[in-house]
C-alpha cells in the first residue's frame, strides 16, 4: 500500500481511499488517530507494519515461552486514565480522546522506529506491555502521545548514541523483546534502489540502509532475550544478502544465537491485502525460532 499523497483508488467510488479506510484495510483500530495533514497520514497508514501482523508475531513468540491460552483477553489492563497532555501534541488537545488501554503486568517490549504504531498495537493486543517507543518523526511523535500518552515516547535520531541511551533509561527496565521497523527506503526496489541499478550506487553508504545496524547497537544496550525485525521484502536480496548476513553476524556475536528470517504474506493472517514483508526473530534463549502459522489459506486456482 502506497504512503505518498494518496491512496489507490475506492474499489467503486470516483476517488482514492480515504486514509481512514486504509488504516482499516491495514488492521487499525477506527478509534486509533493519526496526526498531521493527509499527506503525513498517508505516509503513516502506508508504511506501518499491519497490527494484527504484529500480534500474530508476538503470538507466535509467547507460544514458546509458556501456553498461550487467551492470555491478551486475561491481562490486566490499565483504566483509560487522561494525563497532562505532552506539548508534542498540544494541537490535539481539542479532540475528543480515547486512551488505548494498556497491560499493566506482563512481559514488557520496546517500540524502535515505531512509525504509526503497528508493532505496538499488535504486540499490546497480544498482552505484552510497552515500556517505551521511540523514532526521530515528531509527526509519529504526536499520534503516540494522543493515542498512548502513559507509555514513554524518545523523539530523537537513533543512530545517535545518546538517543539510544535515552531509549534504556526510558525503558526502566530490561524489556523481554525489542521490535522494530528501521526505515526502508535504501532497501525498496524502488526509488534508489532502481538508481542505484543503473549508475553503481554503493547501497552500504546509503545512510538510511546504516540505521539497520543502530537498531542491532540500540539492541545491544537494552540486551532483550528476544528481537524481531521488520522491513521490505526487498531487503533480503539486496547486496546479494550482505545487509542480511552482517545482521544475523551481528546479532550472533551479541549471544543471539538462534537467529531466522522470512518473508511473510500479511494476507495470510488475516490481514486484507497482500503485503510481503522480510521478519526477523532472534533469542538468545535457546528457544526454537516460531514460524507463524498460517491463519487465512487461498484456495488453489
Amino acid at each position: 500500500m502506497p504512503g505518498n499523497n494518496a491512496f489507490p483508488v475506492h474499489p467503486f467510488l470516483h476517488r482514492s481511499l480515504t486514509p481512514r479506510e486504509a488504516a482499516r484495510i491495514q488492521t487499525f483500530p477506527d478509534d486509533y488517530v493519526f496526526e498531521g495533514d493527509r499527506r503525513r497520514q498517508c505516509i503513516l497508514v502506508g508504511n506501518a507494519v499491519p497490527p494484527l501482523l504484529g500480534r500474530v508475531l508476538a503470538k507466535s513468540i509467547w507460544e514458546r515461552i509458556l501456553p498461550f491460552r487467551g492470555a491478551a483477553a486475561k491481562v490486566e489492563i490499565t483504566s483509560p486514565v487522561q494525563p497532562a497532555v505532552a506539548s508534542l501534541n498540544a494541537i490535539a488537545t481539542a479532540r475528543p480522546r480515547i486512551v488505548i488501554p494498556v497491560p499493566k503486568k506482563g512481559p514488557g517490549f520496546v517500540d524502535l522506529f515505531s512509525g504509526a504504531g503497528g508493532f505496538k498495537i499488535g504486540f499490546t493486543k497480544a498482552g505484552l506491555r510497552p515500556l517505551v517507543c521511540a523514532d526521530f518523526n515528531k509527526i509519529v511523535g504526536a499520534t503516540h502521545q494522543f493515542n498512548y500518552p502513559t507509555v514513554p515516547f524518545v523523539l530523537g535520531d537513533l543512530g545517535v548514541p545518546e538517543v539510544q541511551a535515552q531509549v534504556v533509561e526510558a525503558a526502566g527496565e530490561q524489556p523481554m523483546i525489542v521490535v522494530g521497523g528501521p526505515p526502508c527506503q535504501g532497501f525498496s526496489i524502488f526509488g534508489k534502489r532502481r538508481l542505484a541499478a543503473r549508475t553503481g550506487l554503493d547501497p552500504r553508504e546509503d545512510p538510511r540502509n546504516r540505521l539497520v545496524f543502530s537498531f542491532v547497537d540500540t539492541v545491544a544496550k537494552l540486551n532483550p532475550r528476544w528481537v524481531v525485525m521488520e522491513n521490505v521484502a526487498g531487503f533480503a536480496s539486496l547486496d546479494e544478502g550482505w545487509f542480511v548476513g552482517q545482521l544475523v553476524k551481528e546479532l550472533m556475536k551479541l549471544g543471539y544465537s538462534s537467529v531466522d528470517y522470512r518473508i511473510l504474506d500479511a494476507a495470510d493472517y488475516g490481514v486484507p491485502q497482500r503485503r510481503k514483508r522480510f521478519v526477523l526473530i532472534a533469542n538468545r534463549t535457546g528457544h526454537i525460532i516460531p514460524s507463524p502459522k498460517k491463519e487465512v489459506f487461498r484456495e488453489s486456482s
